[in-house]
């Protein structure tokens, strides 16, 4: 029986492709560092039944699609960093009531809509997101102004970044 605590494939390999659902298999598995490497595609469903995890680092690939709600079913988890990478759409209420304290989802221009207030405190920054920072009210620089399922009926105010014959754009919605 191979028993893998501790996975680390990390930016001196080059790894791409979707994320292999066969993972989930390795159910002892405490982390998993995929970090810097070429995975692309959304998290495959299968992880969820890695609930042994207590790390996972998919930091600087091209993984996309919605952040994956099954995170809140993993009591061991402490550090999710999904920093770097392509996700879209809101942050999962259902991490609410996960265990981890900290995770990083900066980098990520398609995430949006508001922060709940839940994860607030556990959330690395909003750097490079469209995530509204209701404490600041501001949209964050460096993200999609118009993801499907985000907008909702508000006045929004958009900041673009700090460039030659840039603007500043308020549309109300």
């Amino acid at each position: 029986q191979l028993n893998l605590g501790d996975v680390r494939i990390t930016e001196w390999n080059t790894v791409g492709g979707a994320l292999p659902p066969a993972l989930a298999d390795l159910s002892a598995l405490r982390i998993l560092n995929l970090r810097g490497n070429s995975f692309a595609g959304p998290v495959p469903p299968e992880l969820a039944a890695l609930t042994n995890l207590e790390q996972l680092v998919l930091s600087r690939n091209n993984v996309s699609g919605p952040l994956p709600p099954f995170l809140s079913e993993f009591p061991r988890l402490k550090y999710v960093f999904l920093d770097g990478n392509s996700f879209e759409g809101a942050l999962p209420g259902e991490w609410c009531s996960g265990a981890w304290w900290m995770f990083d989802v900066r980098g990520n221009a398609g995430l949006c809509d508001e922060a709940p207030q839940c994860l607030r405190e556990r959330l690395v920054g909003f750097d490079g997101t469209s995530l509204i920072d209701p404490v600041r009210r501001r949209w964050r620089l460096g993200g999609w102004a118009a993801v499907e399922g985000c907008l909702r009926r508000r006045r929004v105010e958009i900041l673009c970044s700090p460039t030659p014959n840039s603007t500043h754009i308020n549309p109300s919605f």
